[in-house]
């Protein structure tokens, strides 16, 4: 079980790749929303369970998130570009997904809808003076912590996506990194215990949401969560084009694109 929980963990760190559609695959997820959302019919059962992936799922973070955090400080493009790749990669396989279903207005109502709130994440400039105020920053990490929750949740969407356009990832890939000692943990306590107190909300909430939708509206479901997909491809490619970049960074980061996109098809193919 915690070795599953690290494969999902991998997906959770890594852009483009859903955490909680490799649970899907692992023949996980239903199993691990019934612990969540009927936790205190067996507290003991589901806390086991939840323990071993929930273990599994902390080591990669940490460990992903300090590898990422080195690539991302020295090789921007070439990252981005790989990120990018998973996140397009997994695309066809959501698009086969959605053909099965009926195609009304209100599927492309809540398509349209999904992609607009997406687009409108890109006019949200975030002040980082603002983040480490003493003031708000327990309930700006406390909100954190609840998004997190929220793309952890809900499947084929990619948690790094989203903060990558509300400018909030390179702030919490620090915070996953932190957790590699017990000085650390203690000296970044200020931040980590209101994202852990969102966090844990969150799961429980969205759980309990995600088993709602899923039972009495599964389609417009899955019409939302690609229109989400869609809109972050465009957003984060606008975002990457901002800067310069000589032509060997723009050789190996297409090269980067192309491996990206393969390993997202081979993640979609564990299904």
């Amino acid at each position: 079980m915690i070795i599953k929980g690290f494969v999902i963990g991998i997906g959770k760190v890594i852009p483009g790749v859903s955490g909680s559609m490799l649970a899907i695959s692992l023949g996980l997820y239903e199993k691990c929303l019934d612990a969540i959302t009927h936790f205190f019919q067996n507290i003991a059962q589901n806390f086991y369970f939840l323990f071993h992936v929930g273990i599994g799922v902390l080591l990669a973070i940490v460990l992903g998130s300090k590898i990422i955090a080195f690539f991302m400080a020295h090789y921007y493009l070439s990252t981005m570009l790989l990120f990018l790749g998973m996140i397009m990669g997994g695309m066809p396989n959501q698009w086969q997904h959605i053909q099965l279903y009926r195609k009304t207005k209100s599927h492309f109502f809540f398509f349209l809808l999904a992609f607009l709130f997406v687009i409108s994440l890109s006019f949200i400039n975030v002040d980082y003076h603002y983040l480490v105020s003493p003031h708000v920053k327990n309930w700006i990490y406390l909100a954190i912590g609840f998004l997190d929750a929220t793309t952890m949740v809900i499947p084929g969407i990619s948690g790094t996506a989203v903060f990558m356009l509300l400018g909030l990832y390179q702030i919490s890939i620090g915070m996953f990194a932190s957790l590699t000692s017990i000085s650390n943990i203690i000296q970044n306590s200020s931040m980590l215990l209101p994202f852990a107190v969102g966090l844990i909300l969150g799961i429980f909430l969205i759980s309990w949401i995600m088993t709602y939708l899923l039972k009495h509206y599964e389609e417009k479901t899955y019409f939302a969560i690609f229109g989400f997909q869609l809109a972050a491809i465009v957003m984060i490619f606008i975002e990457t084009l901002q800067f310069q970049y000589t032509l060997l960074e723009i050789t190996g980061a297409l090269l980067c694109f192309l491996i990206g996109f393969r390993i997202a098809l081979r993640f979609e193919r564990m299904e």
